[in-house]
């Protein structure tokens, strides 16, 4: 199979247009727009050079990053890079490693650790990371910095998502916040250690001069195609939303910025959104209502 180098064709219209959209409703954009497992195939391919990928890297960041510049009327902030660090084991990686490559172009994979990585530290820090973060300080030095990472709230990816960023600002680069992919299951406000995790990492990063973002919020209830279940565990579902909502309402201004909901509808994957399939408010949407009220009161 044979891949075309990127070119200078940019397909740019769909972000744009939101910039656009959100200029005109006097909204805010966090711009999800990292380098991460998230590539094209031609990234993908195994033949890819590092030399290739650095520069690939370097051609879309800068050029993205000049235009959320340009935009920092309504773009405050962008995550700069997303997934770096394994969370969850797998056959390739244990929790902790960096995320890196796999055989073929069909896998999730982030490509990018073969540009190599910093040997000065133990923690051996992928060269794309502070690539990423060094073209960001320079193109958008009006638009606050967010390195994102997913997961449950285990101990060590978040220890190393940590330690890295203190190496970055030690570098003289600039982390302004930490962004987490909240994909939860069913119930997790009721496990004390991971609800105590997250207060804890919202405590850090207040403590280390960063904001704290759920970047993406939804429940994942396991694969079904019978939509009446998200109605039987309406109350749990819920639960589950206002659960973390409250501990970041708690912490606002202590750390806690910024929830982006990921999900809004229900979908056939078990993914509980804020609206069904046919787009009515869910019990969910009430219950965030009540809970920005109170908020607002107090």
């Amino acid at each position: 199979m044979v891949f075309q180098t990127p070119d200078a064709n940019w397909r740019d219209a769909d972000y744009k247009g939101l910039i656009q959209l959100s200029r005109a409703n006097q909204q805010v954009i966090r711009a999800h727009c990292p380098i991460s497992p998230q590539v094209s195939k031609w990234a993908l391919d195994d033949a890819r050079t590092g030399a290739e990928l650095s520069n690939l890297l370097n051609v879309f960041l800068t050029r993205m990053s000049q235009d959320l510049e340009a935009n920092k009327d309504v773009v405050k902030w962008m995550d700069v890079v997303n997934e770096t660090v394994v969370p969850n084991q797998t056959k390739s990686y244990k929790v902790g490693d960096w995320f890196g490559p796999l055989p073929g172009i069909d896998s999730w994979e982030n490509p990018f650790t073969i540009i190599g990585s910093e040997s000065v530290t133990s923690l051996k820090v992928p060269l794309y990371i502070e690539q990423s973060f060094s073209i960001a300080k320079a193109h958008a030095p009006s638009i606050k910095l967010l390195y994102n990472h997913h997961g449950q709230m285990d101990a060590i990816s978040w220890d190393k998502v940590k330690a890295t960023v203190l190496y970055l600002r030690g570098k003289g680069l600039r982390v302004d916040a930490i962004g987490w992919q909240a994909h939860i299951p069913l119930g997790f406000e009721k496990d004390d250690v991971k609800m105590q995790r997250l207060k804890d990492l919202i405590d850090w990063c207040f403590n280390n001069k960063l904001e704290f973002h759920i970047t993406e919020f939804d429940i994942k209830m396991g694969p079904f195609t019978d939509y009446n279940m998200f109605k039987v565990n309406e109350v749990d579902i819920a639960n589950t939303y206002a659960g973390v909502l409250n501990v970041m309402l708690a912490k606002k201004g202590k750390g806690a910025t910024g929830i982006n909901y990921w999900s809004i509808n229900d979908r056939n994957d078990g993914t509980a959104g804020l609206y069904d399939v046919n787009s009515n408010p869910n019990l969910v949407v009430s219950k965030i209502k009540e809970a920005l009220l109170l908020a607002l009161k107090n």
